[in-house]
């Protein structure tokens, strides 16, 4: 189990929400990295990319991604791999674009790449 809430202010660490006892017994484990965006420093130090004050629900910010090629990653671990899963994420996109974008991901190659 893991949770990833993106509600900080600042970092470049997206914390494993879920609690003590997760993802293989340390939540840490499951902390992802916020790769490629323009600013993590502080909220809204870049507009449309990184931590933000606007349009969180809870806690103190929320995190936005510039569509283009902003994304957490989270290192594999034995924990990430259940036999059932269930998957949810909430999103407010700002536009929709003919493009695919992806919400979830994981790759399926031992070197990180994703399957195109």
């Amino acid at each position: 189990v893991a949770q990833w809430n993106f509600n900080s202010t600042s970092g470049t660490t997206a914390t494993n929400d879920a609690g003590v006892g997760t993802c293989g017994g340390t939540a840490s484990t499951c902390n992802g990295t916020l790769t490629s965006f323009a600013s993590t420093g502080s909220q809204d130090a870049a507009a449309g990319t990184g931590w933000t004050a606007d349009n969180k629900r809870w806690g103190a910010g929320a995190l936005m991604f510039d569509g283009t090629n902003d994304y957490v990653r989270i290192t594999d671990t034995a924990a990430l791999h259940p036999a059932a899963i269930t998957l949810e994420a909430w999103v407010k996109p700002m536009g929709l674009s003919s493009t695919f974008q992806k919400v979830i991901s994981k790759p399926y190659r031992a070197d990180g790449t994703f399957n195109t």
